[in-house]
């Protein structure tokens, strides 16, 4: 997905992924996804979307390059969204509060 700025005039890529988990303490992400998003879009920031606690969680790839290069096994890797990740409005801060705040009661309702 791309996102405009329009004040700032930029575009920054964001890849998004929803997970259905009652914690951030532990969300899996496909690690071969991982590995291609790395390989081809690193300067873009993963949005990671669960239905509890603030919902939108976000860090740039490149910040988590290290872990998955890293890792060589298993499917996903997991991670720790309060710990790995910022909420979303610390990499975008343009976005509006109100806005936040109804999707994240329409994410916290599915």
């Amino acid at each position: 997905m791309f996102i405009f700025d329009a004040i700032a005039r930029e575009v920054y890529l964001a890849e998004i992924k929803f997970r259905r988990r009652d914690s951030s303490r532990e969300v899996g992400l496909r690690l071969q996804d991982l590995k291609k998003a790395l390989k081809y879009w690193s300067d873009a920031t993963l949005v990671v979307t669960i239905p509890v606690e603030r919902v939108f969680y976000a860090q740039k790839l490149k910040e988590l390059e290290d872990i998955i290069v890293r890792t060589d096994s298993g499917p996903l890797i997991d991670f720790n969204l309060e710990r790995q990740f910022v909420p979303i409005e610390s990499l975008f801060a343009r976005i509006r509060p109100q806005a936040l705040n109804k999707y994240r009661s329409i994410i916290r309702g599915l």
